[in-house]
Order: structure tokens, then sequence, then C-alpha cells
């Protein structure tokens, strides 16, 4: 494994220059550690497009103790235009490791595009809004079996009541996702 691999955790007030003398080669791979969901100055855009543009593969997963990069605001939106991957809600030595061992298997830059968004060892959660709301659909569908409800009435009763404690889970660990695939099945039910 001769790959070089390396952290670049990002902090305020981090010049241009530095990040431009960190992304030389030999580097071949970065974890990014960026701000709350992925963000970073946008001064340093350029800079990460530069190191993609030469074959740096650069992973963006956040600072925070948990939860995951997105591209919900325009500064990480910047990242991922400019070539970023995005390391969903990976921890830092997982994404490491990931590089690591993906280059040491000597994959192509173009396959550890492809890998770094899969879950290969339980790096990532493999959750997305998608599967959410088919989570909780089917969770709605069990329940409503099990039970045998078979009138429209009956399951909206039965939304009113697991669909608010779903939501308040949510929203005790911070998980925005579920919030808003869920809040569909919360309003049709009115």
């Amino acid at each position: 494994m001769d790959a070089c691999i390396a952290i670049l955790r990002l902090y305020p007030g981090i010049s241009a220059q530095v990040v431009r003398n960190f992304l030389q080669p030999p580097l071949q791979g970065v974890v990014l550690l960026t701000f709350g969901t992925g963000n970073l100055p946008s001064y340093l855009r350029e800079e990460i497009r530069s190191a993609c543009l030469r074959g740096i593969i650069i992973v963006n997963v956040s600072q925070c103790i948990s939860g995951p990069v997105t591209d919900e605001y325009v500064l990480a939106k910047n990242l991922y235009e400019a070539g970023a991957l995005c390391g969903h809600d990976m921890t830092p030595e997982a994404a490491l490791t990931k590089l690591i061992y993906l280059f040491g298997k000597g994959f192509s830059n173009e396959d550890i595009q492809k890998f770094i968004p899969v879950n290969l060892r339980g790096e990532l959660s493999c959750y997305s809004q998608a599967n959410e709301k088919e989570t909780a659909s089917k969770l709605l569908k069990a329940m409503a079996e099990h039970l045998s409800i078979s009138s429209r009435q009956e399951l909206v009763m039965l939304r009113n009541v697991l669909i608010p404690p779903i939501l308040c889970a949510a929203a005790k660990d911070g998980d925005m996702n579920m919030i808003r695939s869920n809040l569909g099945d919360l309003e049709s039910t009115y």
C-alpha cells in the first residue's frame, strides 16, 4: 500500500496558500474535514477544483461528532461541483481507511470515485430520504397488516398515532431528512 493519503482538517481562517501547498504531489487522496454539514470557505473552492483536476481524490466528511455531509448549502454544493466526493456520514477514520484500501487494491481513480458512496463494510449508514420514507411506509404497512386494518379511516388513525413519535425521535436526533421525508405522510392524513 504505497498510496499517499492524508487528512486535511479545515479551521477558521485557513489560507488558500496552506491548502494549495497541502494538495501537492505525490498526494493521491485526501479526507477533507469540513464545517458542519460539509461547508468550506468559498475562497478554497478553486484549490479543491485544481487538486481534483490533477487527479487527487478528495472525500468530504464532517468535523462534527455525528451527522452526514450534504449538499443543502451553497458552500457544500460548490465543493461537490469542484470535484470533491461526498463522504455522507463516514467518520474521518473510516474515510481514510477506505481510501487506503481502495488505492491499495489498485483501483483506478474512476473506480474509487464509484466506490466512495458505496457501503463496503459498514462505514456508511446507507440511508437516503427515499429509503427513510420507504422505511416509514413499510412500518405503517406492516402494522396495518398485523392489526388487520382494512379501511382508509383506520389507516389514517394508525398514521396519526405512529408518525408524530417518529418525527419526535427524528427531531431529538437532529435528523432533518427523516423529518422532511415523513411530513408528507403526516399532512396527507388531515
